[in-house]
């Protein structure tokens, strides 16, 4: 019942997801992030701590594909799930259970992954596939969000859509972009609206002012 991507970008070292469900409040539990580490989603039948079990299993040092494997093991019910990951190096790996409701599947790819269930079709998941190799040149935000309106596009969840959420993280213990829509006929657009939104010098000047690990007062000063 929810399509999304994960991505670390090789040129900033950030990570983000971007996800849409026909069912409220995808960003409350669906994915997990955590700066200079990893990003995971947990979908079908979601499970959060097993996202922040992952993170810490990527802080340690292990693989994503070793942490599946662990995931699984511990899991009563793995075939209900889908989970996917990505580590701050670009590694990714996925996991679609043979109980996920059709059409469920995922693409690994190195730095992103896109995966889903309860979808039309892999018409969904190839749309944002191709969409996010092609535009590498677009700002991660963007692609992102692109990525995922493609994937509406082509189909997207088949019982219709609902919410739809955007983090980003990259030096800090908080987000640089955070972003949801709980309940909107139209979530991935009204998401874009909010991105749009957020870029202005209003929001983007409150935002410099949040104190930093190496700007602990939060205090700056405008350039004369």
């Amino acid at each position: 019942m929810t399509f999304s991507i994960i991505a670390c970008d090789p040129k900033t070292r950030q990570i983000g997801v971007a996800v849409s469900t026909a069912n409220l409040a995808v960003g409350a539990v669906g994915y997990q992030l955590k700066a200079g580490v990893g990003v995971v989603v947990t979908q079908a039948d979601p499970h959060p701590v097993f996202g922040f079990k992952s993170l810490v299993m990527m802080e340690l040092g292990l693989k994503p594909k070793d942490i599946l494997i662990s995931l699984k093991n511990m899991d009563q019910y793995p075939e209900k799930r889908q989970i996917a990951m990505v580590n701050i190096e670009g590694v990714s790996e996925a996991w679609t259970g043979q109980e996920c409701v059709t059409y469920a599947s995922h693409y690994v790819n190195k730095n992103y992954c896109v995966s889903g269930n309860m979808l039309v079709g892999d018409d969904t998941l190839k749309a944002m596939d191709e969409h996010y190799q092609k535009n590498q040149e677009t700002p991660f935000a963007e692609r992102l969000l692109t990525t995922l309106a493609e994937g509406q596009n082509a189909g997207g969840d088949k019982r219709g859509r609902q919410s739809a959420a955007l983090s980003l993280y990259s030096t800090e213990v908080y987000a640089d972009v955070d972003l949801r829509v709980d309940d909107h006929s139209e979530p991935i657009r009204e998401l874009i609206r909010l991105y749009e939104e957020s870029k202005k010098p209003y929001y983007q000047g409150f935002r410099r002012q949040i104190p930093t690990g190496n700007n602990p007062s939060g205090i700056y000063e405008e350039e004369e």
